[in-house]
């Protein structure tokens, strides 16, 4: 009968190689077998626990009897060294995690050959890769580099503040941004079959584009909110006039004609980035009017749409929630973006407020009127 008592000293040693990082697997369990051992267990229990056969247990239990632990790991195998070791290895990894530009395997292989002088072929520095858990993954883009730090930590412990009043019930708390569709919408992902790629039929964007503003109180003391607007090209242009509108009648809530001294409720606050309408002079001039009903408008920093809590949900609709990827018309898509928003909102248990869509109007008439004084001007300069 094979028996193994460690001293104190080889328990601590056996404890410390147990713990080394980077550890192979096989190298492991002979460590366990001879801590079983060491516990009082039988060959055989030892065996059908790590399932091993007993002669291969017998063995490794013997090898530590005739040499201690470094006969435990594997021996070196014969043969011609890797060309790729764990140093050119390490180095293409800070490679991969300093720089900004994009790499492909033959590329990596060609890196490697001009700095270290090693040749190795694609599909097995593919596998090395694997082995260190890098995948070949599409870009993202990102306006970090653009960020004022500075900023960016101010406004997000400032909106932490706002959220946190939101759940207590103090305040209500938008978050508006702007979102457009275009008849085909960015390529996704589905199931097909292996070898045969979905094909989506490309429809122009031009003339047929929807666009519209979202106002997400993910925080509103009755519950989730989503005001929305829809419109097409020839339902106008969302400029300063329908953003007041949209903030007054659809997030605000307020009366069409507020009574000297009105307030509202409870304080509203919208959070929002710096889009040019945002900012247009009509909608400054009104802001302080509107600070008197106690609606207050807070600005983003520039470069930091991450801050906006709607951006997520613009991204579920337009990548997720919308199955039919081409339309052939803007009625068509916009009858489909306000589905999926409705479904989204259901989805987040949110009540939805849809205000109503402008109403279309006569662009080549309305063409011509904004061309006619311009022409009477140039004539008389010309006269």
């Amino acid at each position: 009968m094979l028996r193994i008592k460690l001293t104190p000293a080889q328990r601590d040693e056996l404890r410390a190689r147990t713990r080394q990082p980077g550890l192979a697997p096989r190298t492991r369990d002979r460590l366990e077998m001879l801590r079983l051992a060491d516990a009082g267990w039988r060959v055989p229990q030892i065996a059908r626990h790590l399932g091993y056969h007993e002669q291969t247990t017998r063995k490794y239990l013997k090898a530590f009897l005739a040499d201690g632990f470094d006969r435990l790991p594997d021996r070196p195998r014969p043969g011609r060294p890797a060309r790729v070791t764990a140093a050119h290895l390490d180095a293409l990894e800070r490679l991969l995690d300093a720089t900004e530009r994009t790499w492909t395997v033959p590329q990596l292989v060609e890196w490697l050959d001009a700095t270290h002088q090693v040749r190795v072929h694609p599909d097995h520095l593919r596998r090395r890769l694997h082995r260190r858990r890098f995948r070949w993954k599409r870009t993202k883009r990102s306006l970090r580099h653009k960020q004022d730090a500075v900023a960016r930590a101010a406004a997000a412990a400032a909106l932490a503040t706002y959220r946190a009043q939101a759940r207590q019930g103090r305040i209500d708390l938008y978050f508006l941004d702007q979102a457009g569709f275009a008849p085909t919408l960015p390529t996704g992902y589905t199931w097909a079959r292996e070898g045969v790629r979905k094909l989506v039929r490309y429809e122009a964007p031009e003339r047929r584009r929807v666009n519209v503003v979202g106002a997400w109180a993910p925080e509103a003391p009755s519950g989730p909110r989503l005001v929305i607007e829809t419109r097409r090209r020839e339902q106008g242009r969302y400029d300063a006039a329908a953003h007041l509108r949209f903030v007054c009648e659809g997030v605000a809530e307020l009366p069409a004609a507020p009574p000297p001294g009105y307030r509202r409720a409870r304080p509203c606050v919208i959070a929002l980035d710096n889009y040019s309408v945002h900012h247009a002079q009509a909608v400054q001039g009104v802001l302080p009017a509107l600070a008197e009903y106690d609606v207050h408008c807070y600005f983003l920093p520039p470069y930091c749409p991450e801050l906006n809590a709607i951006e997520p949900l613009w991204r579920q609709v337009k990548y997720q929630d919308l199955p039919e990827r081409s339309h052939t018309s803007a009625e068509a898509l916009q009858a489909a973006v306000e589905q999926a928003l409705g479904a989204r909102a259901q989805a987040l248990g949110a009540q939805l407020t849809v205000c109503p869509a402008p109403p279309v109007i006569d662009l080549p008439r309305a063409r011509r009127a904004r061309r006619s004084p311009q022409t009477h001007t140039h004539l008389r300069r010309s006269a």
